[in-house]
């Protein structure tokens, strides 16, 4: 990589993104492959993420260039993403449901790219070993992304769950009860977790494993299981597929 121009390393880094090196005798297969395969550990998995992931990414991009992403470009944009089938997603997806082309971008990028891949793999690890499901779906968690857009809610966006685990820059950035109490909850359900395999402790609601009972739904004062693969569409993108 030293004897390369640095030119050269920026286009290979526009030809792909978040793909792994494997094959090699660290990561000898794809991390999908061996998952369909049940090639791995298998060991009990917390499995989840955060019910408005993409609104992190999104807003940052609003913020840096307001031009990218309006009800204009939003056609284009689907039709980059998805060919064929992006009049579908467009009839799935209408700007009219969203109120913003930013936030109907958002929700299209979150069910395509994060929730229903999660919903996905959960089930195929659900096929070999224990996994307890879950979301983070505070709708009012911490601006931990620092996105100001007016009209767009950063929502239960990427890191925003940071908070309810860890004192981020050494501050405890969680102002109110409710979020203090469902807090302590995560956190009493992770280190149980992780003493004995099971998330389920004395006082909170139950965390079922597996896929068959949705995943459990985090959100102050509001601990239950939801139907994530319904309220992320995680059908209609199995079928376009």
């Amino acid at each position: 990589m030293r004897g390369k121009p640095a030119a050269d390393l920026v286009a290979l880094n526009r030809s792909f993104s978040d793909h792994l090196a494997y094959g090699t005798p660290v990561l000898p297969l794809d991390p999908a492959t061996a998952l369909q395969r049940g090639l791995f550990l298998r060991v009990p998995v917390i499995s989840g993420g955060n019910r408005d992931e993409e609104r992190a990414f999104v807003g940052g991009a609003v913020m840096a260039d307001p031009t990218l992403i309006t009800d204009q470009t939003y056609p284009a944009l689907l039709q980059a993403a998805f060919g064929a089938s992006a009049g579908r997603v467009a009839a799935q997806y209408p700007l009219a449901r969203y109120g913003s082309a930013p936030l109907a971008w958002a929700t299209v990028t979150t069910d395509a790219g994060w929730a229903c891949p999660t919903v996905t793999a959960d089930q195929e690890l659900a096929r070999h070993t224990t996994v307890y499901p879950y979301v983070f779906a505070d709708p009012h968690a911490p601006n931990v992304n620092g996105i100001n857009v007016p009209g767009f809610s950063p929502g239960a966006a990427h890191a925003s769950d940071l908070p309810y685990l860890f004192d981020l820059g050494g501050l405890d950035l969680l102002k109110t009860q409710p979020r203090q109490d469902l807090a302590a909850s995560m956190i009493a359900y992770w280190t149980a977790f992780a003493r004995t395999g099971d998330p389920n402790h004395a006082g909170a609601p139950k965390w079922s494993a597996g896929t068959a009972h949705g995943r459990l739904q985090l959100v102050p004062n509001q601990i239950q299981p939801v139907d994530a693969a319904a309220e992320h569409q995680c059908g209609f993108w199995s079928a376009i597929r």
